[in-house]
């Protein structure tokens, strides 16, 4: 009986240190296939540095410089490099239950996104936490059926709020098309769309 109430609590005390880990817990033990610039004693580097009040910059593995630029107890934003950036939220599926939302930023002539779900742990996790189709952009209308067939290819950048539970889908259209192209089809575009995260999902 001893036995099974120790086991219990070591269960109960396992499950209370995941739920009340910090972003600075969590973001070192990112897995190497999401920091390929970065290794883990660079990571803890830059976050203890960061707490401390010192520059939060670091040569990477290209030895260019990686800067560790917001870091609070639910958010980060790292600039990996010059033109990339690597951000970090956790959000509350339930009051009991984080993951982590991750957006890795990509810019060069326009900028591009890519958001991936993963438990505290580092697990990765099945979307179903965010739908989002290009088709949203298009605005409805007879005028605007055509607009489609134009973004061939689409280029989104996602934003995260840092202070709150907000995510917002931007159009980075306007930048790989040119001004006159992307002036042909402007009026069919919304430049952005909000997120609220409700009940566990981008709403």
């Amino acid at each position: 009986m001893k036995k099974i109430i120790f086991l219990l609590f070591a269960a109960t005390f396992s499950v209370s240190c995941i739920y009340a880990q910090k972003m600075s817990d969590i973001y070192p033990l990112i897995p190497d296939s999401l920091s390929l610039l970065l290794t883990k004693d660079n990571r803890i580097e830059l976050v203890d540095n960061y707490l401390n009040n010192k520059e939060a910059k670091i040569k990477n593995k290209l030895r260019g410089d990686s800067e560790l630029k917001v870091l609070t107890e639910d958010y980060m934003l790292l600039q990996t490099t010059s033109n990339t950036t690597l951000e970090a939220k956790l959000l509350p599926v339930n009051e009991y239950y984080n993951i982590i939302c991750l957006i890795q930023t990509y810019c060069s002539n326009a900028c591009d996104s890519k958001i991936s779900f993963y438990s505290v742990d580092w697990k990765p996790l099945k979307n179903n936490y965010f739908n989002f189709d290009p088709k949203f952009f298009i605005l409805s209308g007879t005028e605007c059926e055509k607009t489609q067939n134009m973004l061939d290819v689409v280029t989104v950048k996602y934003i995260i709020e840092k202070d709150g539970l907000s995510l917002i889908a931007a159009s980075t259209a306007e930048e790989y098309m040119g001004e006159d192209m992307y002036n042909d089809i402007a009026t069919c575009i919304k430049k952005d769309i909000t997120y609220q995260w409700i009940d566990g999902k981008f709403r």
